[in-house]
């Protein structure tokens, strides 16, 4: 076991997997996303997950990380998070797993918690109906052949259970499940425990062995946490986390939130049972009783959830988390990289544009050049375009008026504000060159009541500072010819349509804390470096508190 695993990223894994970026790391293995690529520009997202580097001298933890995906192989559920392939590189295995275009139910629930804007029970509901369904999947699963695996997951949290932006519910992490035909070697030893002890059945604390029961008991901690804001069986300290899990009787929600009913109380009491023997018989009776608490409908509850899905992930979530938005994570892995096939008429024709027609994003357009000669059509087609690319003209405008090109600024701001209540989404467009002639910004909060438009003011007299969004604005249309000086020095970098996103975060003082690109990669090249210079370099009028916004821009090439 060789390779280093915080330099994957760019390699390409066994031939044919291009490592994009980390995207999270659990208790057995470090999660990249990456790309699969194929012939005429094709590619899609997948997930490479690795051993952490220093589990690689243990044998043990080597072999489970391969029986995971031995075991995954056999299951194949709309619930579950299917591994694609197996294999090894450099002496190390790297498993490739279904990517889900969204984040886990923890950093949900955070956001929720942080936000004060509780799980309607209609969405809990939805999330562990979900998760149910997948579960009388695994615990009943039998091969072909007849053999029953009953295979108990051992490790369901928040942090394990998958949602898509478009609401698909997926459990993850079979790392440590348990099928009825492990081998000893795969069996916990004496004295050991696995799992989260927060989340855990009583008697696998106590060390008996991991039935389906545990499994359900786990999932209604999980959402008894999410009504809640809180897991009421996680202590300070383990012994405290033991010692509750044991004993601590569960707490009834009707008691902690408005609207509740008793009966979603004995439904949770007969789930959170100390006693295995009192609770629900299987994940198909535990779903039954649950389903009677719902007023809507399947297909009404789905449409419900998924709204509330792409509001919070689309939204605040990831600025708040400090993770990375959706939209970065699909750019990065749809970014052009050296070596990568050329997409067959992926490249957009010049963009001709009025003065006073609008455009939707930063864009920079790169004037066509003229077709290419016989003798450029006979090289292969990857020298083909390299050579059009060094031909392009490397001039861009990024202007207003009769120039070619509009520039438009159109930024998310989270503001973190000491007694502020709930942070506020602060969303706009901003013109470059003629800020006064298009709408100012509208506030809204977080949960998307209305509130009156922000004042586009002058710095206020007693105050001294400048309305952040207004000098946001500004500060960018006066950057504006540093960043077309970055362009227009390293357009050969560029091909087909990139998104480029630049993250600022800012000081009271309005100096720049730091500044992120995504993709990321392009963090690694020319441009990147030098947009990066010019973000850091940056500096804003004062704004009175911290805050944090992404300038999208698109740069159009033409061939």
């Amino acid at each position: 076991m060789t390779m280093a695993f915080d330099v994957l990223a760019g390699k390409t894994l066994l031939g044919r997997y291009r490592v994009v970026m980390p995207i999270g790391r659990g208790g057995m293995g470090t999660v990249y996303l990456a790309r699969t690529e194929g012939a005429a520009g094709f590619a899609k997202p997948v997930v490479i997950k690795s051993v952490h580097a220093d589990l690689l001298g243990d044998p043990m933890m080597v072999q489970l990380f391969a029986r995971e995906a031995r075991l995954l192989s056999n299951l194949h559920h709309p619930g579950v998070v299917n591994v694609l392939d197996f294999g090894e590189e450099d002496g190390m295995y790297v498993m490739v797993l279904e990517y889900v275009h969204g984040y886990d139910l923890g950093a949900w629930s955070r956001y929720r918690t942080q936000t004060q804007s509780p799980f309607p029970l209609s969405d809990g509901l939805f999330i562990v109906l979900s998760v149910l369904d997948t579960l009388a999947y695994t615990h009943n699963y039998q091969r072909p052949d007849g053999t029953k695996l009953s295979i108990v997951h051992r490790d369901i949290s928040p942090g394990n259970i998958l949602i898509s932006l478009d609401g698909q519910v997926k459990l993850a992490d079979f790392g440590i499940a348990r099928a009825a035909d492990d081998a000893g070697e795969y069996r916990s030893r004496i004295g050991t425990f696995k799992g989260k002890l927060a989340y855990s059945a009583p008697e696998l604390v106590q060390g008996s062995e991991p039935t389906p029961s545990a499994d359900l008991y786990s999932l209604a901690v999980v959402l008894l946490q999410i009504l809640l804001g809180e897991n009421p069986f996680k202590g300070q300290t383990m012994g405290e986390t033991v010692q509750r899990v044991v004993a601590l009787p569960p707490p009834h929600v009707s008691a902690l939130r408005a609207g509740f009913s008793a009966e979603l109380d004995r439904v949770l009491l007969r789930a959170l049972a100390k006693n295995p023997a009192e609770r629900f018989a299987n994940a198909a009776e535990f779903a039954h009783t649950l389903r009677k608490l719902r007023k809507a409908d399947d297909e009404h509850a789905f449409r419900e959830f998924a709204q509330h899905v792409r509001e919070d992930f689309d939204g605040g979530l990831p600025l708040l988390l400090d993770l990375d938005p959706l939209v970065d994570r699909d750019a990065a892995w749809r970014h052009e990289q050296a070596g990568t096939p050329v997409a067959l008429s992926s490249t957009p024709p010049a963009l001709v544009r009025r003065p006073h027609e609008v455009f939707d994003a930063p864009t920079a357009v790169v004037p066509a050049v003229a077709s290419p000669s016989e003798a450029e059509t006979a090289r292969p087609p990857r020298q083909a375009a390299r050579e059009r690319r060094r031909a392009r003209r490397r001039t861009i405008a990024l202007a207003t008026g009769s120039a070619s090109l509009v520039l438009v600024v159109s930024f998310v701001i989270l503001f973190f504000a000491l007694r502020r209540g709930p942070a506020q989404l602060v969303e706009g467009s901003y013109y470059a060159g003629n800020t006064s002639s298009r709408p100012g910004p509208t506030l809204i909060p977080i949960d998307h009541d209305p509130m009156p438009a922000a004042s586009t003011a002058a710095p206020s007299a007693s105050s001294g500072k400048t309305e952040p969004t207004t000098a946001i604005a500004t500060t960018l249309a006066e950057r504006q010819p540093a960043i077309e000086a970055c362009f227009e020095a390293h357009v050969e970098h560029l091909t087909g349509a990139p998104e480029i996103g630049l993250r600022f975060r800012l000081g009271a003082d309005g100096s720049v804390q730091s500044a992120e690109l995504s993709p990321p990669t392009l963090s690694n090249t020319p441009l990147g470096q030098c947009l990066l210079d010019v973000a850091r370099t940056t500096q804003f009028p004062p704004l009175g508190r911290d805050l944090s916004f992404r300038l999208p821009i698109t740069a159009h090439v033409s061939q």
